[in-house]
């Protein structure tokens, strides 16, 4: 009986180790193939994602974003998502693209007004703890005001007038409102 109880220990990993292979978590994130040129980083390339520049820019506005190295122009990192560790991969060239900071940090923006609606979220003291970083996630990129962080109606407003008008400054190290043309 011993004897099977570690056969057993030793062939679930085996048996499971591709458990989550061919997975996606969302429109944009696709599994690197196996043959692509990158070189290796602390991560396997069978659990690493293709990111597009917006999806990298929305993440690193989230604060997600850690662990980042560029090498052979990939940029490869890993960010944390819920109860998991994602690792991914994207030209560095699509990082470096301010439309696609623009888009992703709207992006952001737009999740983060969603969730700060009243009743968005269960009221507990874990989500009020969230709202509040996703508040200071907001306030440090923006630099909106306390009251309109603080009336969702406002906020709101705020965004749906000026979604299409942000964009990043080099100068100012956060969004601001384009002029309108």
């Amino acid at each position: 009986m011993k004897l099977k109880g570690w056969v057993m220990l030793l062939l679930l990993p085996a048996l499971f180790a591709n458990a989550g292979a061919g997975l996606t978590t969302g429109k944009h994130m696709h599994k690197a193939e196996a043959e692509e040129p990158a070189e290796q980083h602390k991560f396997s390339k069978a659990n690493r994602y293709d990111f597009d520049g917006e999806q990298y820019w929305y993440y690193k506005m989230m604060e997600k974003v850690t662990n980042e190295s560029v090498t052979n122009g990939t940029l490869l990192g890993e960010i944390q998502e819920r109860d998991r560790k994602i690792y991914f991969q994207l030209p560095k060239t699509e990082a470096d693209n301010a439309g696609k900071r623009n888009k992703g940090y709207t992006m952001a923006v737009a999740k983060i007004v969603a969730f700060l609606e009243p009743g968005f979220l269960p009221d507990n003291d874990a989500n009020k703890q969230y709202m509040a970083s996703l508040k200071k996630i907001l306030q440090k990129n923006t630099q909106l005001s306390k009251r309109i962080l603080e009336d969702h109606g406002r906020l709101s407003l705020w965004f749906s007038r000026n979604k299409n008008r942000l964009i990043w400054s080099e100068q100012a190290q956060q969004l601001v409102i384009a002029e309108l043309k």
